[in-house]
């Protein structure tokens, strides 16, 4: 089993910067074409796959559970620790692989919208006298249509990326969102609160934000965001540089959580009375779950107070044993990078029935 996941690891791997560099090529064609709208279909492979180091616990016989004291005499220690070590091992490829997968979406998602960013009509808020936020929250739906369409266009290309997707004025106050029946269901046209709004404001650099809830369908949601800067030609083309140019805006997008649940559900082959798979963001939040009865405490919500999500964050892979809800539980973990945040992907077992 080791030997295949290596194997899958290394295929994942080989194909990460390439397919990143197909998607940014058609994006780029599709949005100097407008008559390639609807022709293109959603061909692009959602594996954008990144490299990461694969941890190996090395564990000492301290360390190991105390199930290790029930050992028959068929087994000796030392075959009982060389078992542990290898599944310890087998856990950290299949948690790495599930990884990758996870941040191969966050990648993919963030290359459409810095595509995208750098399209001019999109950088262009050409309608700012219209916004109607009594009403409205933004916007009328038929007005900016360059923008609207190509919105439109990506909603329909990449359901598994994005359920959302949204135009911000340097102000936080929003300037359109798609699909509109979001925009019209907003609770606030000012979103100058939102983690990913102070963090592209203040870095000029795309974020990947923590877990919301969505002011406009009120279930949990967490925003990737990239900067759009002043459309500006210089020697004969446009420029988007943050070193150069003024604040126009920030696009974002509500990612689809559905993904992240299908990748912990169908990749991960798991005891389901026993484990679970979760990922959290930055804060210990959850975002998914292999399942919905966490370690008997289906209240649970957030994992911040781990050991592991705390190691996780600093950047570390690795497997521990800690006592989670009274239960002792092995826990690998290891960090899911985004642009300038990070979330957590953590395997929780149960040791004790």
């Amino acid at each position: 089993m080791t030997k295949n996941l290596l194997n899958e690891y290394q295929n994942l791997n080989s194909f990460r910067f390439g397919i990143i560099a197909v998607t940014i090529v058609i994006l780029i064609l599709t949005f100097s074409n407008p008559n390639v709208y609807g022709q293109l279909g959603s061909n692009t492979s959602n594996s954008l796959d990144k490299p990461n180091n694969i941890p190996i616990s090395n564990q000492t016989d301290s360390n190991l559970p105390s199930e290790i004291s029930d050992i028959s005499n068929k087994q000796s220690k030392k075959q009982f620790k060389q078992s542990y070590d290898n599944s310890i091992q087998e856990r950290a490829l299949l948690l790495d692989l599930i990884g990758v997968k996870i941040e191969n979406v966050i990648d993919k998602s963030e290359a459409i919208l810095e595509t995208t960013s750098f399209v001019p009509q999109i950088r262009n808020m050409s309608f700012i006298n219209q916004i109607d936020q009594e009403k409205l929250n933004g916007i009328p739906e038929g007005l900016d249509l360059a923008k609207r369409d190509m919105v439109r266009y990506l909603l329909s290309q990449y359901p598994e990326n994005f359920v959302s997707i949204l135009f911000q004025l340097p102000n936080g106050d929003v300037y359109l969102l798609e699909p509109f029946s979001r925009q019209i269901n907003l609770t606030t046209h000012n979103l100058s609160f939102r983690d990913y709004y102070k963090n592209v404001t203040n870095s000029h650099k795309p974020f990947l934000g923590n877990v919301i809830i969505s002011a406009s369908s009120g279930q949990k949601q967490a925003q990737l965001a990239v900067p759009l800067f002043e459309n500006v030609k210089v020697n004969g083309s446009f420029k988007n540089s943050s070193n150069s140019f003024q604040l126009a805006g920030i696009l974002s997008s509500g990612l689809n959580f559905n993904t992240f649940d299908k990748l912990l559900n169908t990749k991960a082959n798991l005891d389901k009375s026993k484990e679970v798979m979760v990922l959290t963001d930055g804060n210990g939040t959850i975002i998914s779950s292999s399942k919905s009865n966490l370690m008997n405490s289906s209240n649970r919500t957030s994992f911040d107070d781990l050991i592991a999500f705390k190691l996780a964050l600093e950047g570390r892979n690795g497997t521990l044993t800690e006592d989670i809800d009274g239960i002792d539980a092995l826990v690998s973990y290891r960090p899911i990078q985004g642009p300038s945040n990070s979330w957590t992907l953590l395997w929780i077992k149960q040791l004790i029935s």
